[in-house]
């Protein structure tokens, strides 16, 4: 499976930086062909964008809804692991289900069944530069107490269907599941590609009813 890019224009940035217009679907960014962005496993091309960081984030959501192609639970350990800061961290959650890395890196993904999965930089590392963000002030917004029910899926167990409202914390649901599973180890919970923090509502993360909530076991 290719990754659907097609490249045009370099152009000289400075005496050790060339840069060059890339397509990814109807996204336009440009990359920097002698600098990198990340470390480890996640290292890629260095790249930047006109769009705003909040624009670019949503781009990204739309990137990992539209992966038909290949094994859809790869495709979720795969945003799992661009979603892990942590370099030895995303590569050990991939190698766990038995993913290559081409050349070490997530940019190019084989399964056990020698399907191919491309990765574009802008989903594993932040831009050296976005456009500006025009800041308007909000009012925190309030969560109304709803019955959702959620299924936490982690590898090696039993799917666990809880019942909770929109207004508890991501900690709590944490404590529900370890109780669940009989486990005394930490845990971090991904929905689309981002981790969901402690002191998060589950309302403010935008987590909906009956979706799937991705568990990953620390060691």
């Amino acid at each position: 499976m290719g990754s659907g890019c097609a490249c045009q224009n370099s152009t000289e940035n400075d005496a050790s930086d060339r840069i060059r217009l890339h397509r990814q679907g109807n996204l336009t960014f440009y990359i920097h062909e002698r600098l990198v962005s990340g470390k480890g496993c996640k290292k890629t091309p260095a790249w930047q964008t006109t769009m705003t960081k909040e624009e670019i984030d949503i781009k990204i959501k739309e990137f990992w809804d539209t992966r038909v192609e290949g094994n859809p639970m790869v495709w979720q350990v795969l945003q799992q692991a661009c979603a892990e800061p942590e370099p030895e961290k995303a590569e050990d959650l991939v190698k766990a289900y038995n993913l290559t890395l081409n050349n070490g890196l997530l940019q190019q993904t084989y399964d056990e069944r020698g399907y191919r999965y491309d990765l574009p930089p802008f989903v594993i590392n932040l831009a050296v530069k976005y456009g500006e963000t025009k800041i308007i002030a909000r009012a925190p917004v309030q969560v109304k107490a709803e019955n959702i029910e959620l299924i936490l899926r982690a590898a090696g167990l039993t799917d666990y269907k809880v019942n909770t409202k929109t207004n508890e914390t991501v900690k709590n649901i944490k404590g529900k599941f370890l109780v669940h599973a009989k486990l005394q180890k930490d845990v971090r919970l991904f929905f689309n590609g981002r981790e969901l923090k402690d002191d998060s509502l589950l309302g403010h993360c935008n987590v909906p009813n009956g979706v799937v909530i991705q568990v990953f076991i620390k060691p």
